[in-house]
């Protein structure tokens, strides 16, 4: 009995361990909760005593969350990963879990590139472009392609020249007087003298040398020869003074040095002149001060002057064959020209030599210019020139008048422009000009003014005997672009 009694003693005290409230004398009488654990929180049981009071036991421990499915927030930049978030799936839980996705860096996006607006006219500028994405400032420039800008050229040139042809000083075989070319040329001086040409280049064709005496040997054709050329040097230098006058040799030039068919040459001695020594190479270098080929630089163009050296219009300057016939030393006249056009490839050229080039300056019918340079060394030239469209190629020799130029059926007579190539100018007669059929016309003096721009060439007629002293030929103006690429 007494052990029992003990029993009961200990199961009421435990129960009155357990739900005893702090003050409470009531005998138990409670009510069981059960409060279920969430992702954060632990679950328990809730007892409450009929007197009001309390108590928290029985706890498990918080369920943690459950996150489900990532979702890319699109929140990447041009140099940062984006992130993902997940939320978790239990019930009443609005928990977010956000990480770094790898590899989703967007890189920069450059679009709308502006110009820098600092292209020159020979070289390219740049252009800029912010990154187009947002809160991103980052740029990127890079070259503007072809920004290289065309400068509208100047109302005035940056230089004007004269250019004539087939002076013929006292020459009487086109039946005048021999003081009518003198006159003609001291016109024409005056003329680009008084209107300010920069300087005058002569396409050949300066004295008369009556073509009867080719010998080398015959000392009355020398001495002509050298009387002309002293004639033509003084009229430089009274007619347009202080000014340079560049000349090159034509085929009545060279007579006094060159058989017809082309076997003798400068190696002759000129025996009038001087110690009676001299080469006529020589002695022209000695009266009109320049060899018989040169090359002048003004105003950053180039100017290329190359000379008949034989009256042959086959073989009429120096191959390396001739050269070695006549113990001269140097290159030959065709080497030379190849090298100065290959040389000054990427400048503006400006070419002047006597002989024309065949089919180009075209009188109508299918008649063109008489005696252009037929086969044989013009061959060579042809196809070196053609090679260079940097060139404009002044030419005399044909003597023919520009007044051709617009009339009906005539196409060509005095620009010829090759496709992809160099541009040719017929230059007249300032002594002689013929018509169509090679007949003299009295009275003819013509030459031609050469206005220079930035980017173009403007070719003027003038016809010396009219008005006072010579006036501009409102028909013959060509304009010529002469815009260089590389």
């Amino acid at each position: 009995m007494k052990k029992t009694i003990t029993y009961l003693l200990a199961i009421l005290i435990l129960i009155t361990s357990i739900f005893s409230f702090s003050g409470c004398i009531h005998t138990p009488n409670y009510t069981i909760e059960t409060v279920l654990p969430t992702c954060t929180q632990r679950g328990y049981d809730i007892y409450t005593c009929s007197c009001g009071r309390v108590k928290k036991t029985n706890y498990v421990k918080a369920l943690g969350h459950a996150f489900g499915e990532y979702f890319f927030n699109d929140d990447a930049e041009c140099e940062m990963d984006g992130t993902e978030t997940a939320v978790c799936l239990r019930e009443g839980c609005l928990a977010k879990r956000t990480k770094t996705k790898p590899n989703t860096a967007l890189s920069h996006s450059f679009t709308q590139y502006l110009s820098d607006k600092n292209a020159t006219e020979t070289e390219d500028g740049t252009e800029t472009a912010v990154c187009d994405r947002l809160n991103c400032s980052k740029t990127d420039t890079k070259v503007e392609i072809d920004s290289a800008f065309y400068k509208e050229p100047s109302y005035e040139p940056l230089y004007s020249f004269g250019v004539l042809s087939d002076v013929h000083l006292k020459d009487t075989n086109y039946g005048f007087d021999e003081t009518y070319s003198l006159t003609d040329y001291q016109r024409a001086l005056t003329y680009y003298y008084e209107n300010g040409a920069d300087f005058v280049s002569v396409a050949g064709d300066i004295v008369a040398n009556n073509r009867s005496a080719y010998e080398p040997e015959n000392e009355s054709a020398m001495s002509e020869w050298v009387s002309e050329l002293q004639i033509y040097s003084d009229y430089n230098e009274r007619y347009f003074t202080n000014k340079p006058v560049y000349t090159i040799a034509g085929n009545h030039d060279a007579t006094v040095y060159g058989h017809m068919n082309g076997s003798n040459g400068l190696a002759e001695t000129v025996t009038v002149y001087g110690d009676g020594n001299m080469k006529a190479e020589e002695v022209w270098k000695d009266i009109i001060g320049t060899d018989l080929n040169f090359v002048v630089e003004h105003n950053g163009d180039v100017f290329i002057y190359f000379s008949m050296y034989y009256w042959n219009y086959v073989n009429f300057c120096r191959d390396q064959s001739d050269m070695n016939k006549m113990g001269a030393t140097g290159i030959s006249d065709i080497d030379w020209i190849r090298a100065q056009l290959e040389k000054y490839k990427n400048e503006r050229v400006f070419l002047f030599f006597h002989l024309l080039l065949p089919n180009t300056f075209d009188l109508g019918s299918g008649l063109h210019i008489t005696e252009p340079i037929p086969a044989g060394r013009s061959n060579d030239m042809k196809q070196l020139i053609l090679n260079y469209p940097n060139v404009i190629w002044f030419s005399g020799h044909s003597h023919h008048t520009l007044e051709y130029e617009g009339e009906e059926g005539y196409d060509t007579p005095n620009l010829y422009q090759f496709e992809n190539s160099m541009t040719m100018v017929h230059v007249p007669s300032c002594a002689y000009l013929r018509d169509e059929g090679g007949n003299s016309i009295n009275g003819g003096s013509q030459g031609i003014w050469v206005d220079v721009y930035e980017y173009k060439v403007v070719i003027k007629g003038i016809d010396f005997t009219v008005g006072d002293g010579g006036e501009l030929l409102p028909k013959v103006n060509y304009v010529i672009s002469t815009i260089l690429y590389d």
